[in-house]
């Protein structure tokens, strides 16, 4: 990932980590303070706590993903369910 970053003028200044849960992503938007961040609806209890802690400290989510409603419809359905009568 590293050196995929490091071929684009975008991604020479990133940092990649590892190992780390939604508490530690949590932290890094209140240390690091990005413009936006980008994840699915986890991130927007940390949006609402930036938010929260003041409007300069606020990190504006955009969200991906899909909700579960729209995952069940995706999936397979078993071998026969949807038989011709």
């Amino acid at each position: 990932m590293k050196k995929m970053l490091d071929a684009s003028p975008y991604g020479q200044e990133s940092e990649v980590f590892i190992n780390c849960d939604l508490w530690h992503f949590r932290s890094l938007m209140f240390t690091r303070q990005p413009d936006f961040m980008i994840g699915n609806s986890y991130g927007k209890f940390i949006q609402r706590d930036t938010l929260a802690k003041g409007k300069a400290f606020e990190v504006p989510l955009i969200r991906l993903g899909f909700r579960c409603s729209t995952a069940i419809i995706c999936t397979a359905r078993p071998p026969g369910a949807m038989k011709a009568q």
